[in-house]
């Protein structure tokens, strides 16, 4: 089997020309052989700027071999795309806020590219007082319904918080962390009042659904354990801001109450112990078990996601029998065979990239001697999936229809190569690892 050191290499070899690149992907997209309409090659979580975090990240692991001149020309294509079509969000993944962690990841902790991380900064930073602040303000005032993109972490303020946490040392990052943190608290604690009943502050309304076909699942709404998507991020990243020493009022108490919640949702599906990524507004109301299991271990639902959350809240919180709970919980996930984790492939979102990274850093932060012996596993297993002869090394499955799958070349670090690349480097990494944030794991 291929050493990972050698499988990273060369799927950065394989990547090398960010021209060569951007045609690869224009061309599969052209002849329907991509798993999307088009390829957001500004998004962080899909495109150029995720690409550019992968070599900033190889060179620190290998720093005499150049991977820090692709890293730049990944960031140059990226700004030269960025003028001319444009960015009009302020997204973690597909916005302003991924493209500064890309620079930032490629930067040698600010070091190299000064202006032009101070350029998209003063960008996101305007973003953020003149648009983001005075939205979440009039919804506070109005008390109007939270879309969950205006407070997730793909779209919303987990996310941007994510990258100023990261940047908290300066002092413009850390009052915005502040400022965004305090939204978001006040938003999340407040009650919903749904049909007569009072409801948590993550409520997810019949017309915010992610897609189409959830609005006749949820007539009336429900409420998501996404960490991507929904609440778990939110979670995640106030007990990362807690444990880094940035507190708002309400925060603790808030952290507390979204604990117990999830705590109260992990359901007896016929694989073990586990959670679903959603929760009906029927069954919230009714505080009964679903019938049916709707799970997946992966990084961004289930098990895994939910599990790590509950951790970080506990150490937010010193709260020893949540950690223990949430402990037990993690370990429990390697009480199943591969096949009950209903993962898709390789890759980080969906995939074993994902659940790769997550044991890592339960391992390292537990110590446990079966989590430590997982990460050795799925470390293998993860590089099974690599093919010297595919375009860059790793594919990703794009489900077309219920059943029908199909396997396809993409580069990103969400569903991608690089992403798969770096959950395989973190296992050997002998430093604290900035790129992890993204995905709120550490």
């Amino acid at each position: 089997m291929y050493h990972t050191f050698d499988i990273c290499q060369a799927i950065a070899d394989k990547l090398r020309s960010p021209e060569h690149v951007y045609t690869h992907m224009q061309e599969n997209v052209q002849r329907g052989k991509f798993m999307a309409e088009e390829w957001t090659m500004l998004s962080l979580a899909e495109g150029l700027p995720g690409i550019a975090s992968f070599y900033g990240i190889m060179d620190q692991f290998f720093p005499q071999q150049g991977w820090d001149q692709i890293a730049y020309a990944y960031l140059k294509l990226t700004m030269q795309k960025t003028e001319e079509q444009g960015i009009n969000h302020t997204s973690l993944f597909t916005g302003l806020t991924g493209m500064c962690f890309a620079a930032y990841l490629c930067s040698k902790q600010g070091y190299r590219y000064p202006h032009l991380l101070s350029k998209l900064e003063n960008l996101l930073f305007r973003e953020i007082e003149t648009a983001l602040l005075r939205q979440a303000d009039h919804l506070l005032d109005q008390d109007r319904e939270v879309p969950p993109h205006f407070y997730n972490l793909t779209n919303g303020l987990s996310g941007i918080l994510a990258y100023l946490l990261v940047r908290k040392e300066q002092a413009a990052c850390q009052r915005l962390a502040f400022e965004c943190l305090s939204r978001l608290v006040l938003l999340l604690k407040r009650k919903r009042l749904i049909k007569g009943y009072e409801v948590p502050g993550w409520y997810v309304a019949p017309e915010e659904q992610l897609i189409p076909e959830a609005q006749a699942q949820y007539p009336n709404g429900n409420f998501s354990l996404s960490t991507s998507y929904g609440m778990t991020g939110c979670l995640s990243i106030m007990a990362l801001a807690a444990l880094e020493g940035i507190f708002v009022p309400g925060q603790y108490e808030l952290i507390q109450e979204m604990s117990a919640w999830l705590k109260s949702k992990q359901i007896q599906a016929s694989s073990g112990l586990s959670w679903n990524h959603t929760v009906s507004f029927e069954e919230e109301i009714s505080r009964q078990q679903p019938s049916t299991a709707l799970t997946r271990d992966a990084w961004s639902y289930g098990n895994p996601a939910v599990s790590r959350a509950l951790y970080l809240a506990a150490r937010a919180t010193r709260d020893f029998l949540l950690m223990k709970f949430a402990e037990d919980a993690f370990v429990s996930i390697f009480s199943k065979t591969w096949q009950e984790w209903n993962l898709m492939g390789p890759t980080f979102f969906w995939g074993r990239a994902g659940l790769l990274a997550l044991t890592y850093h339960m391992a390292q932060d537990t110590g446990y001697p079966i989590l430590l012996k997982q990460v050795d596993y799925l470390e293998k297993d993860l590089k099974s999936f690599y093919h010297p002869s595919h375009l860059f090394g790793f594919q990703t499955i794009h489900v077309l229809e219920p059943e029908d799958y199909r396997w396809v070349d993409h580069p990103g670090l969400l569903n991608g190569a690089v992403g798969i690349a770096l959950a395989l480097l973190l296992v050997h990494s002998q430093e604290e690892s900035k790129w992890t944030r993204i995905f709120l794991i550490k």
